[in-house]
């Protein structure tokens, strides 16, 4: 029937770090349930997850793939797991280790200060290489895009063609921690500065019905004792405050318990994927209901000229950079 080809169920996956994981147990519950993906936007820790699932559409398998490679020298290397260290406080330790955990916290932002980043583009395209096949977005099994910030212009940028370990890349480079990606004449930071859930991508790309997993809206646990974690914790304010309008255009939104956890305590990456899990199991039948309604709404009313969302259709183009091809 028409109404199948035309009905897409877009799958939105929003940023998170380790919080990421819940995204593959939603997952997981949708492949049991039969609820089909038709087209994946994803954003840092969730354009990595989304690459993944669009390439090989087996949750379980995935995360498996990345528990393993967490444990290799090649992410040990990253030094990621660090980071959680250097924004919060050491609790319930000895003298010794607080005195440790200050000096790694004075490394980090003196490198970061200094150089502009604390791990090197070569590292993050090194430790992606372990995970991510070399090959196109346009090749995947399921349609996919993600998205990064231009840092020259202030723009969103939808990637949707081209290398997809570069997209990744790009997606996932969290200002200070990565330098920018550059592609083209633009230098590419992760998508969650501007788009915590891309919504309106996967609407742009013809989805129909979009269900979105927010798995990053949490404040991070933090002791707000130095200007720094202060710092960071405005801005994490007023992402959540963005992140909740583009959330309100989602036809359903999936949020799991995840907040209690740093996005960098990657040995925690299965508690999360189980809390995806139980989120996902007690809203499926709510999601399929929603399914059935909208699909039927479609087959009664028709396909939409445009899949957009009607409060953003008026925006300026200049708010969005579509990169559907290699740059010269």
């Amino acid at each position: 029937m028409e109404i199948n080809k035309s009905f897409k169920i877009g799958i939105v996956l929003g940023g998170g770090g380790t919080r990421g994981f819940a995204h593959l147990g939603v997952l997981k519950v949708f492949e049991e349930e039969n609820i089909p993906v038709d087209i994946i936007s994803g954003t840092s820790f969730g354009s990595l997850v989304g690459g993944l699932y669009a390439i090989e559409p087996n949750a379980a398998l995935i995360k498996d793939r990345i528990i393993k490679f967490l444990k290799t020298p090649l992410f040990k290397h990253a030094r990621l797991e660090f980071l959680k260290e250097s924004f919060t406080e050491v609790k319930n330790t000895t003298l010794i280790n607080q005195i440790k955990s200050y000096i790694k916290r004075g490394m980090f932002y003196g490198i970061s200060l200094n150089r502009g980043y604390f791990i090197s583009g070569e590292e993050l395209q090194k430790t992606l290489s372990g995970l991510i096949a070399d090959m196109k977005i346009e090749n995947t099994q399921i349609p996919f895009v993600c998205v990064a910030a231009d840092i020259l212009s202030g723009d969103e940028v939808i990637l949707s063609k081209g290398p997809m370990r570069e997209a990744v890349a790009a997606s996932c480079a969290i200002p200070g921690v990565f330098p920018p990606v550059k592609i083209g004449k633009m230098q590419l930071i992760d998508g969650g500065w501007v788009n915590r859930v891309p919504i309106e991508p996967a609407f742009r790309h013809g989805a129909t019905f979009t269900i979105a997993i927010e798995a990053s809206n949490d404040l991070e646990p933090s002791e707000l004792k130095r200007g720094i974690e202060i710092v960071l914790r405005a801005s994490d304010m007023t992402r959540n405050v963005l992140s909740e309008i583009q959330l309100s255009h989602a036809d359903v939104v999936i949020r799991p318990n995840v907040g209690h956890i740093h996005w960098a305590e990657f040995h925690r990456g299965l508690e999360c994927y189980k809390a995806g899990e139980e989120a996902a199991r007690a809203m499926v039948e709510s999601i399929k209901r929603e399914i059935r309604n909208k699909r039927l709404k479609q087959f009664w009313l028709g396909k939409p000229k445009q899949a957009t969302l009607p409060k953003t259709e008026n925006l300026p183009d200049t708010l969005f950079t579509e990169l559907n091809e290699s740059p010269s």
